[in-house]
């Protein structure tokens, strides 16, 4: 049992709730709690002190040194004790280990701003949604402007879906929006919303892009792609960016990804007057432009903005655009977007960033201007961290009481007592608003998230159609340790309508039939043979391999077992297990590389993607099977762990590989257009060069071959294992190159032709049958197949057990090797893996010591043409495992 004060609920001049600290109640831990939020117990705030060499130290000293004591007070001083003096002695003794309130000021519903909100304030707990405040009406229309096609105007919702913030001026009541970015939106167009009138309107249209050229695509020093705006700044990703300036009344924008149909815009820095309803372009500031996040000091009326990638943050004078100082040397290093606030009582930033593992809360202590110094050192503490959700691009805002609330731009609410890292999962209501909401899916928000102290009430946005939507901080919650509880999962269910989603329904997995049920049904007139139900786990060596994955974990969980992590693109790569039972390995020069080998112009090295996440591959149009190059990693640096035969002297006969890959729209569907009529209903064609309207397959890993001292293994090879998926993009595997072996069953002949399924021995059924005698290729019937799906990360994991070399096998020998591939979509089945493909295979010897030991991601496009014009496409890998074990899910 945990000790909790109580909180109440006191009341101001309209009944607006305060919360105060008045006695003592106990709670289990992890049980919902009825009555306001609890107070959290007592720990030492922070997980990790900075400078990194105190972070080391006992963090409990700090907690028993005078300066903290000293510091606790202060505190307290700073947000008044009338709350402990009303409370009586209990509350007061435990006011030192607890957040203490601000007693809040009495409603100013005199304020003629905010006349019109107070009757549609939400119940404490609840949400609401303001009627008529949908931004679609005011949004740029499809065909408004005749040059709509080079903007896609049908995608003017961007400017909420997409990594954009907003601006809110809290003196006059408005809230503007600007962006688009990248290639999601190029309209740079302003949107107004007026608290007063609680309406919307477009402060300025789009502009045409006749202007200067804004990127170098060939590297000569010219820029020759991206065309700017007529006027105005280009349409970009704003992130925390787009911030008001009171001490100038202006609008201040950092800029990042500008709009660029055909690649990659940069990023600048500009100042919009909203009495003008112009845009002045800030060139001396444009450095700061780059995934920023921006926060206004109330005391100075400067701006403290975060560079992204850059360590620290910069505070200006934005009168004489002028660097008052920088906090370069920060704490916790080098990280991109997210979300901050500023506590002017304390002069603290808070602010979420991304861990490898983790999302973080860190508070940033400002020091005293007093110094003069134009460079200062900061220092900070971690606050609470979280397995990593996405928190980064949550919003987040500051109640008057000094609680941090974040909101998911859907249904959840995380509040953060900032003093002592105590986190609650809120229990939220609001039927209309909930209705609305779909599948718990959370949205990009960023500063589109707000707290209005007049009010005392949170308003946000996240959805054109829905509109503005209030929340009031109370009801009940459940104490969140720093991630997720069962019992704050529990309060969730069942919170939000499925969402509407356009996008053609994948075949589900086979339900596991009871024993003696009937075999599925084959596919309609393509298949006579029928499956054999799988009705239970089928045993492999002794091991029962499981039809759904049912256990999940974070990554550092699974890190702290497996044999090799690679989160691909950014973060450490770990590895352990038998590698470093003999001390830690020397890596070899090259054992883990990234190669792009086409001299296409438009091609690119595969890299880091700071939105998307990830290792992103990228095919320009016109482009060969292999233009988007390829990622290689050994299973070890000193390649000591590698899979094969016992007989071989191979150090293991199992290995079990996961990672996530995610493709674009333009991968897989010929029409990606939302407003379109035929919005994702064909899929696409690759053609081949061999020509005949051919269309061509895809790798999407290999596992092959591991380096040797003094040998680099190439991708094909007699022991490869190949992950495929089909032109109609279900999913299948072989072994060995050349002359593939096939993962499938063979079925009974049709016609005299032969047939086989493709996923046999699991939860789907994917049947293929020969062509004619004119073409010797399959045809799948994908009603009832796994198949490859866009824009959401797919789990994939094999699992190798190898017996002996079988080259020189009896026809008909038994075959002593197996592989088990599960997949798992995000979104879908709560994103476990299920069993797509299970059956044993003949091992071919490789006429020499090779052994498994090395994986290749590459999305090769078999016999590609070069010379078909397409939509570039891109294809994402993340957060590779090699394991000994099963891989649980990811959570």
């Amino acid at each position: 049992m945990m000790s909790f004060g109580r909180w109440a609920l006191h009341s101001a001049s309209i009944a607006l709730p305060i919360i105060i600290i008045i006695g003592t109640a106990s709670a289990q831990d992890g049980a919902p709690l009825a009555g306001g939020l609890p107070p959290a117990p007592t720990y030492t705030p922070g997980t990790a002190i900075t400078p990194e060499s105190e972070a080391k130290g006992a963090v409990a000293k700090r907690a028993k040194s005078k300066a903290w004591r000293g510091e606790i007070e202060r505190n307290e001083a700073g947000h008044g004790r009338q709350a402990v003096q009303d409370a009586g002695p209990v509350a007061a003794m435990e006011s030192r280990e607890s957040l203490l309130l601000d007693k809040i000021s009495p409603v100013q519903t005199d304020l003629p701003v905010w006349q019109n909100l107070v009757p549609l304030l939400p119940g404490p707990g609840d949400f609401a949604v303001i009627p008529g405040s949908e931004l679609r009406p005011r949004l740029v229309r499809k065909d408004e402007f005749s040059f709509c096609d080079e903007l896609k105007c049908h995608r003017s919702g961007a400017v909420l879906s997409a990594w954009n913030g907003a601006a809110f001026d809290g003196t006059k009541g408005e809230l503007r929006l600007h962006g688009g970015g990248h290639a999601d939106y190029g309209g740079n167009e302003v949107y107004a919303f007026d608290f007063s009138s609680l309406t919307w309107m477009r402060e300025t249209d789009p502009q045409p892009l006749t202007g200067p050229m804004l990127s170098d695509s060939d590297g000569d020093g010219v820029a020759d792609a991206c065309p700017a705006p007529a006027e105005g700044p280009p349409a970009t990703h704003t992130y925390q960016g787009f911030v008001y300036v009171p001490k100038i009344d202006r609008y201040w924008l950092f800029g990042t990804v500008e709009y660029c149909a055909s690649g990659t815009g940069g990023q600048s820095a500009w100042e919009y007057d909203a009495h003008r309803r112009s845009w002045t372009p800030m060139p001396e500031l444009d450095r700061y432009a780059k995934f920023s996040r921006a926060v206004i000091d109330p005391a100075t009326g400067n701006v403290i903005v975060h560079v992204g990638r850059k360590n620290g943050w910069h505070e200006i004078d934005p009168r004489s655009r002028t660097l008052v100082r920088s906090f370069r040397r920060d704490p916790f290093g080098s990280y991109i977007d997210g979300t901050a606030v500023f506590d002017h009582v304390r002069r603290v930033i808070y602010a979420v960033v991304e861990a490898r593992t983790r999302d973080r809360l860190v508070a940033y202590q400002l020091p005293d201007p007093s110094s003069g110094a134009q460079s200062e050192k900061i220092s900070g503490r971690v606050v609470a961290e979280w397995e990593k959700q996405g928190k980064k691009a949550w919003g987040m805002a500051q109640h008057a009481s000094g609680l941090l609330v974040l909101w998911d731009g859907n249904t959840r609410i995380v509040t953060v007592n900032p003093q002592t890292g105590q986190a609650w999962e809120m229990q939220t209501g609001g039927d209309a608003y909930r209705a609305h909401r779909g599948g718990g899916k959370p949205g990009r928000v960023y500063s589109k998230w707000a707290y209005i102290p007049e009010l005392d009430t949170f308003f946000g946005i996240t959805n054109a159609d829905m509109g503005m939507v209030l929340y009031r901080l109370g009801g009940n919650a459940t104490p969140d340790p720093g991630q997720l509880t069962s019992s704050a999962a529990h309060l969730r269910k069942g919170a939000a309508a499925p969402a509407t989603d356009r996008r053609p329904k994948e075949p589900a997995a086979r339900a596991l039939p009871a024993p003696g049920a009937a075999a599925m049904p084959a596919a309609s007139g393509t298949v006579n043979a029928k499956p054999t139900p799988v009705s239970e786990p089928h045993k492999d060596d002794g091991w029962a391999v499981p039809l759904e994955i049912e256990a999940s974990a974070s990554w550092e969980s699974v890190c702290s077992t497996a044999v090799l992590c690679d989160p691909l693109g950014s973060g450490e790569v770990l590895y352990r297990g038998r590698v470093v039972e003999a001390g830690p390995p020397q890596r070899r020069g090259g054992w883990r590389r990234v190669s792009q080998r086409s001299k296409l112009p438009d091609a690119e090295v595969p890299s880091a993607d700071p939105v998307t996440g990830g290792l992103r591959f990228t095919f320009p149009s016109r482009s060969g099977s292999g233009a988007a190059g390829n990622f290689a990693t050994n299973f070890s640096p000193d390649y000591s762990f590698q899979i094969g035969p016992a007989d071989a002297g191979a150090p293991a006969q199992e290995v079990f590989i996961q990672f996530q890959v995610r493709y674009s729209c333009t991968f897989i569907w010929t029409d990606c257009d939302p407003s379109s009529a035929g919005y994702r209903k064909q899929r696409r064609c690759f053609l081949s060069k061999r020509g005949e309207g051919r269309c061509t397959a895809s790798k999407i890993a290999l596992i092959s071959t591991g380096d040797q001292e003094g040998f680099t293994a190439d991708a094909c090879t007699r022991i490869q294992i190949a992950l495929n998926h089909g032109t109609d993009h279900s999913l299948h595997g072989f072994h060995r190159c050349p002359r593939a072996q096939g993962f499938g069953q063979r079925l009974g002949r049709v016609g005299g032709r032969r047939q086989g399924d493709s996923q046999p021995n699991g939860l789907y059924y994917c049947p293929r049958i020969r062509n004619d005698g004119s073409q010797k290729t399959w045809n799948n019937s994908p009603d009832t197949c796994f198949r490859l799906i866009d824009d959401r990360w797919i789990t994939i994991q094999v699992r190798l057990r190898f017996g002996p070399w079988q080259s020189n096998r009896e026809k008909g020998a038994t075959k002593l090797s197996h592989v088990s591939i599960w997949a798992g979509i995000e979104g879908q089945d709560a994103g476990r893996q299920r069993l797509v493909i299970d059956n044993d295979f003949y091992a071919v010897d490789p006429k020499g010591r090779d052994l498994i030991g090395k994986i290749w991601l590459m999305p090769h496009l078999y016999n590609k043409t070069p010379k078909e014009d397409h939509p570039p496409f891109f294809v994402w890998y993340r957060n590779l495992v090699v394991a000994e074990t099963l891989v649980p899910n990811p959570v």
